[in-house]
């Protein structure tokens, strides 16, 4: 078999970060999209334990990335959806997250669309993007205070289903125009 290689597939370079409609601005060591599907093997017996065949049992999305602005409190409401964020009439600048006991919440109604856009293609080249239809923030988050490490605000999505449509989808990968449930 002869040696088949196209160049033009090979990918570099970072990529900007909207969620819920708002730019997250700069990243620190990139962005990584998880895509993890579990699967379990039927067997039977006159196979020994060779499997036959093999059923998806689990789809699980998630995004990773650092986000620069570690002193943003927007950003700090995206990272943690069960806060408060409050911001002072007179200085809107001047803004503060509050956290309370919030057991029990259910993010669902956090999760908003989160779309991942390479930066070397056209605004309106949406072929390379990742469109997650219902991401939601559940990192735990650390903030480490470092004389020679610039600080991040580190952000884990967990992508849900969105059952608004039949099936329920989690995510497209390239244009979302060629999405077969749009009116």
């Amino acid at each position: 078999m002869a040696f088949s290689f196209n160049a033009n597939d090979l990918r570099l370079g970072p990529c900007s970060i909207d969620f819920d409609g708002v730019n997250l601005g700069g990243t620190i060591g990139g962005v990584k999209v998880k895509l993890n599907q579990k699967y379990t093997d039927l067997k039977i017996d006159q196979t020994g334990d060779a499997p036959i065949d093999s059923v998806l049992t689990s789809q699980e999305y998630t995004v990773e990335l650092t986000v620069a602005a570690s002193a943003d409190k927007d950003k700090w409401k995206i990272a943690m959806p069960y806060s408060s964020l409050e911001v002072d009439g007179v200085t809107p600048t001047n803004k503060a997250i509050f956290v309370n006991n919030q057991i029990g919440r259910q993010l669902n109604s956090d999760a908003a669309e989160l779309v991942l856009h390479p930066l070397a293609k056209a605004d309106s080249d949406k072929s390379e993007d990742f469109k997650f239809f219902k991401a939601v923030c559940k990192s735990a988050i650390e903030v480490e205070f470092d004389s020679n490490k610039q600080r991040g605000l580190k952000l884990e999505f967990t992508i849900l289903p969105d059952f608004t449509t039949t099936p329920a989808k989690y995510f497209i990968f390239g244009d979302p125009t060629l999405d077969p449930t749009l009116p």
